[in-house]
């Protein structure tokens, strides 16, 4: 599996995902970019793919040659396009291989932007096939996304800008893969997609990809977590002394009441 966070800040949108691909039942891994740039006829999009490789594949495959032709008008048609490219790489699969599809999944993650306005989809490949756009400024798939969301929850300031979105999926992907070990892992993999002006009509911007050199993502990976390790046990200290302090004023409180603890399975 994997994980995959999208962030839409003001200047760009932001992709990130780790790079491991677990083989089913063989506990061997495999690594590589699961972010993939596409073409559109003068706009770039950004597609990243989480679960089994194959399936993504081939549908990215058939979204290239359908992109190619158009210029990106309504953010619908970019999600139709992405819909039918799902049915159309499912649509020979027999009920061994769809059983096996279910059973260990695919999701995929769009960005792009439909004139000046951004867009993040996510669509689970095996599921409905459906185009579904975020709720929020940021968006997850794969199996990560449960620990993901909550850490983005807590830390995501997507209108700060790219900069700061890239620093905060460097920080939660590593955390994920610190946690989910056989199934997140390998090298952090970050693209930002954003428009650039130009002077020809009728085009007021075109939409541009670029990586994140991965020297510097792993120099900001040490950096961050150095810090974070620094800090994490004077955290801890201090939320252990909270928890003694509450424990304590509870423990006084029976006493004064000249009451014992209650049994753990006392009738209620």
């Amino acid at each position: 599996m994997s994980i995959l966070i999208g962030i839409v800040c003001p200047d760009a949108i932001v992709l990130a995902a780790d790079s491991q691909i677990t083989h089913s039942g063989l506990g061997s891994h495999v690594y590589f970019n699961k972010i993939t740039t596409l073409d559109s006829r003068i706009d770039q999009l950004l597609i990243a793919q989480a679960g089994l490789p194959g399936m993504s594949n081939r549908v990215i495959e058939i979204m290239r040659d359908k992109l190619r032709a158009i210029q990106i008008g309504q953010p619908r048609e970019i999600a139709q396009i992405a819909e039918d490219s799902v049915r159309e790489a499912k649509k020979n699969l027999d009920r061994e291989q769809k059983k096996y599809g279910k059973d260990y999944g695919a999701e995929l993650m769009l960005a792009f932007y439909a004139g000046s306005r951004p867009y993040l989809y996510t669509i689970d490949v095996y599921g409905t096939g459906i185009a579904n756009p975020s709720d929020n400024d940021y968006a997850t798939a794969g199996i990560g996304k449960y620990v993901a969301n909550y850490l983005l929850s807590e830390i995501a300031e997507p209108k700060e800008g790219a900069g700061i979105a890239i620093s905060t999926c460097i920080y939660v992907i590593k955390k994920i893969k610190e946690h989910q070990k056989s199934y997140c892992g390998g090298e952090t993999n970050i693209k930002w997609l954003w428009q650039v002006p130009v002077n020809q009509t009728p085009w007021k911007y075109v939409t541009r990809a670029m990586d994140i050199n991965k020297d510097f993502l792993q120099l900001m990976e040490q950096n961050l977590f150095e810090l974070d390790e620094a800090n994490k046990k004077a955290r801890n200290k201090q939320v252990l002394s909270i928890l003694q302090e509450t424990g304590n004023k509870i423990t006084e409180q029976w006493r004064r009441n000249g009451t014992e603890p209650p049994p753990e399975n006392a009738a209620s």
